[in-house]
C-alpha cells in the first residue's frame, strides 16, 4: 500500500468533491477525535498536577497572595 501525503489544500479540495452528507460525517468525525484529543490532554495535565501536588510541589497561598505575585512578575 502506497501512502500519499495530501496538503491542506488537497484535503480541502478532496472535501469539497464529497457529497454534503458525507462533509458532515467527517465534521462529526473529526469532532469526535478532536474531543477525544483534548480529553486526554486535560486528563494528562490533571494527572500532572496531581503528582506535583502528592510531591509536595505545590504551595498554598490566598488568591490576595497570587494576584499579588502574579502582578510582580510582569
Amino acid at each position: 500500500m502506497i501512502k500519499k501525503t495530501l496538503t491542506v489544500q488537497e484535503l480541502a479540495e478532496a472535501i469539497d468533491a464529497l457529497e454534503l452528507e458525507e462533509q458532515e460525517m467527517l465534521m462529526e468525525m473529526f469532532n469526535k477525535r478532536l474531543k477525544e484529543y483534548r480529553r486526554k490532554e486535560l486528563l494528562k495535565a490533571f494527572e500532572n498536577a496531581r503528582q506535583t501536588y502528592a510531591k509536595g510541589e505545590v504551595t498554598v497561598v490566598s488568591v490576595a497572595e497570587l494576584l499579588a505575585e502574579l502582578r510582580n512578575s510582569k
